[in-house]
């Protein structure tokens, strides 16, 4: 006879804040024949805001229903001075699930409007496609009771990489296994066929135990004939292309991963002139500032600095054909040289303090 497992003690909750609170919805799925709709003179169709296409074929629409009866208790509750982060169209936020006991964080649109909701809902859905170790999980939905939209993920304890670059805290080891890292994840999102659009630093949270997650999807679409607003991107990570015609590709994100590489590499009160360099003279490798710890390792190779260099240029290239065809390309070339730095990426995270307990 098998004894039945003691009860868990409850998990205390942490102080929360009731001024916001998120209820389940339910969803309703409307056939798009009856879905109210504006047509323009030039026969563009509008659909009503609060609603949603399903993937992939677009004849049904999801509405996200605020029950009358809501609960009297929401399920997501805001932890007391739980803003994380904000950015893009949403701020992220941290929240207690009074269902599993435990704390998450919510993405909402930072104004409120039809448009910025359904944005919300759908970058969370777009998300949730990418099942990957290195990119944040999506697992519910949130609304508060005046339908302001918000998605559920999981926690990420850590701070962005920007963060951490401005803080001078990056070490080469740490460097070489977030780009590794930021490979598979960026390569995963491109062999399900998707741009990501929006590869930077301050989409990348490292965890203290070194594993990264990329987050914020929102401009994540189809590899298929995609135009980008630029003003809705970071201009220094954007590729030539892109700010010139808008036009985003595969070919795009590698570049947005070339410039970041270079972020982590240089020191930063030099990276900003130099990103704008290569936006006016892409050819000069010479001209790479790199942090002064670093060129110290280099100092003793001064050929495998060239050769670092070269390899992050070829993806700097203005033209999308000359840069490498891949990211997991990229990343293999830059492995190569740092392994014969005597260096090599761990299997997993590289602890940012790894004299602490985590």
């Amino acid at each position: 006879m098998i004894d039945a497992p003691p009860d868990l003690p409850p998990r205390p909750e942490p102080k929360l804040d009731s001024r916001l609170v998120l209820y389940e919805p339910s969803l309703e799925f409307v056939d798009k024949s009856h879905v109210s709709k504006t047509v323009t003179d030039d026969g563009d169709e509008f659909f009503d805001q609060d609603q949603i296409p399903v993937y992939p074929t677009g004849e049904h629409f999801i509405k996200f229903v605020l029950p009358s009866d809501a609960p009297e208790l929401p399920r997501y509750i805001l932890i007391e001075g739980g803003q994380r982060k904000s950015g893009g169209i949403g701020v992220i936020y941290e929240f207690w699930d009074r269902k599993l006991g435990k704390r998450v964080m919510g993405k909402n649109a930072d104004y409120h409007t039809d448009s910025a909701h359904l944005k919300t809902l759908m970058e969370a859905r777009m998300t949730a496609r990418f099942n990957h170790p290195n990119i944040v999980s999506v697992h519910s939905i949130g609304i508060e009771s005046d339908g302001n939209a918000y998605y559920i993920m999981d926690l990420i304890e850590g701070n962005d990489l920007i963060s951490l670059l401005n803080e001078d805290k990056f070490t080469l080891p740490q460097i070489i296994s977030t780009i590794h890292q930021a490979a598979q994840a960026l390569s995963f999102i491109h062999q399900e066929g998707y741009i990501y659009a929006d590869f930077k630093p301050g989409n990348i949270i490292i965890r203290p135990d070194g594993i990264i997650k990329l987050i914020d999807f929102g401009l994540t679409q189809k590899n298929v004939n995609n135009f980008i607003d630029v003003k809705t991107t970071t201009i220094r990570y954007a590729s030539p292309e892109l700010t010139t015609s808008m036009k985003a590709t595969q070919s795009s994100d590698i570049y947005a991963f070339a410039v970041t590489v270079s972020a982590m590499l240089i020191d930063k009160k030099d990276f900003s002139r130099f990103a704008d360099q290569i936006k006016i003279d892409p050819s000069l490798p010479e001209k790479f500032p790199i942090k002064n710890e670093f060129a110290l390792i280099f100092d003793r190779h001064p050929e495998l600095q060239q050769e670092l260099i070269r390899i992050i240029y070829k993806s700097l290239d203005w033209e999308p054909a000359k840069r490498h065809t891949s990211v997991l390309e990229l990343n293999a070339e830059l492995q190569e040289v740092f392994k014969k730095l005597g260096f090599s990426h761990p299997q997993f995270g590289y602890p940012l303090f790894p004299d602490e307990s985590l």
